[in-house]
């Protein structure tokens, strides 16, 4: 490429980079811009470095797209080695959430902990749990349970086997009409 056309594709690359992705717009810039090549070119001659703008623009931008694809299979890898437990690991740690909540439930007293200013400390002590708190308790140890079951699998069968029953029950329901 000539001196010439390197300056004004360059330019047209920088426009496209900023998002000026509309050659009108482009060759009216390429006219008023202070950062232009000189002299203003007619739109035939525009068009054809638009046209080698383009691809090197596109093959920038395929460069681009693999960096950022690459950045992020290595932040993929990255999460799949360090923070994915097992199934068995999240089913006791389920389990252990589960336990210490129904002991919390089941004593009826949770710690309640403050910093003092004063003292420059913090500070604990227990009081009883309040009836919102026991609600809300017993539908998370539910809401685990459920977890826990579809976790391991006994959630389907559980399911299946629901609507066997209400189908037979319907079943009968229907021959005791029809007696």
């Amino acid at each position: 490429m000539s001196a010439k056309t390197e300056t004004y594709v360059s330019f047209i690359v920088k426009e496209l980079k900023k998002g000026n992705v509309s050659r009108d717009v482009c060759f009216n810039l390429h006219k008023t811009a202070q950062n232009c090549p000189k002299p203003p070119l007619g739109l035939t001659q525009f068009k054809t470095y638009w046209k080698l703008a383009n691809i090197e623009y596109k093959s920038w931008l395929i460069e681009q797209n693999k960096a950022e694809d690459e950045i992020i299979v290595d932040s993929s890898k990255k999460l799949l080695q360090n923070g994915l437990d097992s199934r068995d690991e999240r089913v006791l740690n389920m389990q252990s959430l589960k336990k210490s909540m129904q002991s919390i439930l089941d004593s009826g007293v949770t710690k309640e902990s403050f910093y003092d200013y004063k003292t420059n400390s913090a500070k604990s002590f227990e009081r009883p749990i309040t009836i919102q708190e026991s609600t809300k308790l017993v539908e998370t140890i539910k809401n685990l349970d459920a977890e826990i079951s579809k976790t391991l699998g006994e959630y389907a069968a559980k399911q299946v086997e629901q609507k066997n029953t209400h189908e037979m029950i319907g079943l009968a329901a229907e021959f005791v009409d029809r007696s």
